[in-house]
């Protein structure tokens, strides 16, 4: 007689993320800003990235009251500007937010927001995750052409870290 029996899962409970796809990979970037109502902005083209995430206990994302007010963020986010420096000048988007993306040109770390993607308690949870990026730069030493990769990862509520994953270079175009 056999009797079948469950194996574990042993999906990590520290999140962990793949690359999956960046599109276009390259865009340009206007050096000189225009007026557009009274505000100057650098006319820039716009860069999706992809990637997945699996997550042992499925604690992903901000958890939100029906006023969308985020309620469940247990880790401490600690902002280093682009030259490197602690600050305490932390928005609320920067404090709650879980995934990052690391310019390898400056260090500087944009950062957004993951809504909550838990399938209930400590239950593992996988899927994509997809990023606009629309607020590239050229670096001042930059000539015509620039290129950067980004460094990504996220954090899960409990502030756990995933691994970190290098993105394809990104070509920008300065003109």
């Amino acid at each position: 007689m056999h009797s079948c029996k469950k194996e574990p899962d042993n999906t990590s409970t520290i999140p962990v993320i793949t690359f999956k796809e960046l599109a276009p990979d390259s865009l340009v970037v206007s050096k000189h800003s225009i007026n557009v109502n009274g505000v100057n902005q650098q006319v820039i083209d716009t860069i999706y990235v992809r990637f997945n995430f699996t997550d042992g206990d499925g604690d992903l994302g901000n958890i939100v009251n029906r006023d969308g007010e985020i309620i469940d963020s247990t880790f401490n986010v600690v902002y280093i500007d682009d030259q490197g420096l602690v600050t305490d000048s932390v928005t609320e988007a920067t404090i709650n937010a879980n995934i990052f993306l690391v310019d390898s040109r400056t260090g500087f770390v944009k950062a957004y927001q993951m809504p909550d993607v838990s399938a209930g308690a400590n239950n593992k949870v996988n899927g994509e995750i997809e990023i606009l990026i629309d607020d590239m730069q050229c670096t001042a030493f930059a000539s015509d052409t620039d290129t950067v990769v980004y460094s990504a990862y996220i954090r899960d509520r409990e502030g756990q870290q995933s691994n970190i994953i290098e993105l394809d270079t990104i070509l920008i175009i300065c003109n």
